[in-house]
């Protein structure tokens, strides 16, 4: 009878499904020359090689395609008792994991929840914030099983991408300001003193992208992760920003901000589901990209109020 170690098996496990060593160390929390080691103390047992290294990736030999294939009805075993385990126990919903960004999280997923939650109430979901281009790196990182962000520059060999709907943003300054009241070109907006997101941002990605392409120069004078702030600021008559409906509604209405008027600028970005190519994702994250894209609409605006509809 063969001896090894069942933590070995599962870092082989985790390698062979992410098909790398650093995401399987990122994944155990430890480092990738501690895989290295598990993997070789597993061939050791065996007694025979299950992998070959090639630059920065490998290839499975014939005893490795076994192990792995054993190693998928072994892990899949596993997780089909702690699914029993938790019916037994009365701990029987599943929880799923969703990386978002602030700006979604506060206006996308409360009537998200409120009317999933109806549609599927055994589920648990724990939601972590951040920028867009971290919350990428986190999904990467296998820190969330799905995200949920506006498009930005993503690793498209590791990630697969759902189009779910898109967000407007608008040329937004005080009512003070020169630049308001007035019927302005795009090449108005050259040189002029402009308050922008953090460089980690969706907003600021798309926003210094779509000027780059008008051949635009923006005057970045102040740069904040805090919508909250840029608001203030531009209140302040600091400048001029970019910001999302929903952000700025309530200071239209009172008139402490304006929308500018620019002729042929239209500045709006899709919102992505986003989760990793090479694992399977659970139950549970299925039944809630499904339910996501029977809500969609072609803006935010229009998917939030269809959430809220589907919630009476």
């Amino acid at each position: 009878m063969v001896n090894f170690n069942l933590n070995q098996l599962y870092t082989f496990y985790l390698v062979v499904s992410l098909k790398s060593f650093s995401k399987a160390a990122q994944a155990l929390s430890v480092t990738e020359p501690a895989v290295s080691i598990q993997i070789r103390g597993l061939e050791e047992s065996l007694g025979c090689q299950l992998l070959t290294r090639v630059k920065k990736s490998f290839n499975l030999t014939e005893a490795g395609r076994l192990v792995f294939d054993y190693a998928e009805k072994i892990y899949g075993l596993v997780s089909d008792l702690n699914s029993e385990i938790k019916k037994i126990t009365g701990d029987s919903k599943e929880t799923l994991t969703v990386g978002t960004t602030k700006y979604l999280a506060s206006v996308l997923f409360p009537p998200l929840l409120s009317a999933f939650f109806k549609h599927s109430p055994g589920v648990s979901i724990r939601i972590e914030e951040g920028s867009s281009m971290n919350i990428v790196d986190g999904l990467v990182q296998g820190n969330y099983e799905i995200a949920i962000t506006g498009r930005i520059p993503y690793p498209k060999n590791l990630l697969q991408k759902v189009e779910f709907t898109s967000v407007t943003i608008y040329p937004v300054a005080s009512p003070k300001g020169r630049l308001s009241n007035k019927v302005l070109e795009i090449s108005d907006l050259n040189e002029e003193p402009l308050i922008v997101r953090d460089r980690y941002s969706a907003i600021r990605f798309n926003t210094i992208t779509k000027m780059s392409d008008c051949k635009i120069n923006p005057k970045v004078i102040i740069e904040s992760g805090s919508t909250d702030l840029i608001k203030e600021l531009v209140k302040q008559n600091r400048g001029y920003s970019f910001l999302p409906w929903a952000a700025i509604s309530k200071e239209i209405e009172k008139k402490e901000l304006v929308i500018l008027n620019v002729n042929n600028l239209h500045l709006d970005f899709p919102v992505d589901i986003l989760y990793l190519k090479d694992l399977k994702l659970s139950s549970v994250a299925e039944k809630f990209i499904n339910f996501l894209m029977s809500k969609k609409k072609p803006s935010l605006e229009e998917t939030i109020s269809n959430l809220h509809d589907s919630d009476h």
